[in-house]
């Protein structure tokens, strides 16, 4: 397990140690206004001592005719443990300490990567958290499309109390592989529901997997519930409900899937997954007339906005392969669906991000 110990970020660039040993390395390439930068390398920890500012890009080395003073680094004192070594960033922005998790496939435990984290101090955070999404629905060798995947579930709190004192675990998960087309020897397989993510006591669900399409025309194909529920698939599927709807009262997002209205005789759309922000729309009554996913949320916690958890598109009955499409990672949104003998697409990975002063 690696250990993590922040107190100053990024002004340090140091080689690791050669397994066995231990030393110490001073950051001589850099100006430290008050104290010297000294990293300590022993075993698998690190641990950076205090500095207060930095001067950073000297046009001339020894000439110090220019330079960039970066403000006191808001991460100073925080603690990360994991399997994981490239799955979590953390950087000052805007005067604030900005925590990224993500899902690593390399240190996946059942589905999640697991995070434990140590503040510095007690404070008030902002703080998301978004589960996998939910996969699309694998397609029948015929004019029928499948539902979209289900955005995984979302909570936001704009105000969550952290405790110096306490360790906090964070799980982030995978999203839901799409559903397995059966081409023309029988039905295709229902997209697979992601996996939950979660902080300290704060459940985010996965979302719901995309209906998949028969081979029987008096087959019905529905959606699997999650966070955001998947997408029906034609003929005239129904979509899935949200188990994160309001849950908890005021901070958890998620909606239900929408539905497949084909009244085309020889084929029909799939209906779009549910997202953080709406519903998944109704499928139209011609194969080509798909249901859109369901808006996702926006929010800037990052330094920038960015939307999770959009629900995938359901799929068109005539476009084949090249209807689905894969949900892009660490936003939780669902996969989206296709027609004619296509793989569903697979839902985007989750995210958690602390942002704290």
């Amino acid at each position: 397990m690696k250990i993590i110990k922040i107190l100053k970020k990024n002004n340090i660039k140091a080689n690791k140690p050669r397994k066995g040993y231990s030393y110490f390395s001073v950051a001589i390439s850099m100006v430290v206004i008050g104290t010297f930068a000294i990293s300590i390398y022993k075993s698998a920890e690190v641990v950076v001592n205090k500095t207060q500012k930095v001067a950073t890009n000297w046009q001339n080395q020894g000439n110090a005719q220019s330079s960039n003073v970066e403000e006191v680094d808001k991460c100073q004192g925080l603690v990360i443990s994991s399997l994981s070594s490239d799955g979590y960033s953390y950087e000052t922005i805007n005067s604030r300490c900005v925590v990224t998790l993500l899902y690593d496939s390399i240190s996946d435990s059942g589905g999640y990567t697991r995070y434990d984290l140590q503040f510095p101090k007690n404070t008030s955070a902002q703080l998301l958290i978004v589960a996998g999404g939910g996969g699309a629905g694998g397609a029948y060798d015929a004019n029928r499309g499948t539902g979209g995947g289900g955005a995984g579930g979302l909570i936001y709190d704009p105000a969550y109390d952290i405790n110096s004192g306490t360790t906090y675990e964070a799980r982030v998960g995978k999203g839901g592989a799409g559903g397995v087309t059966g081409g023309r020897a029988g039905s295709g397989q229902q997209g697979v529901r992601g996996s939950n993510s979660i902080f300290s006591s704060y459940i985010v669900y996965g979302g719901g997997g995309g209906a998949r399409t028969h081979n029987s025309d008096n087959s019905t194909s529905n959606g699997v519930s999650g966070g955001s529920g998947g997408g029906g698939g034609d003929l005239r599927g129904e979509g899935a409900g949200s188990s994160q709807n309001n849950n908890p009262a005021g901070y958890g997002f998620g909606n239900s899937g929408g539905h497949s209205r084909a009244t085309y005789t020889n084929g029909g759309a799939g209906g779009g997954g549910g997202g953080a922000g709406g519903r998944g729309n109704d499928s139209g009554g011609h194969p080509t007339e798909v249901g859109l996913g369901g808006i996702g949320k926006e929010y800037d916690i990052s330094g920038s906005v960015v939307e999770y958890a959009r629900g995938g598109n359901g799929g068109n009955g005539w476009s084949g392969s090249a209807g689905s499409e894969d949900a892009l990672p660490n936003t939780g949104n669902g996969g989206s669906g296709g027609g004619r003998s296509s793989n569903g697409g697979n839902g985007g990975s989750g995210i958690v991000i602390i942002s704290f002063e």
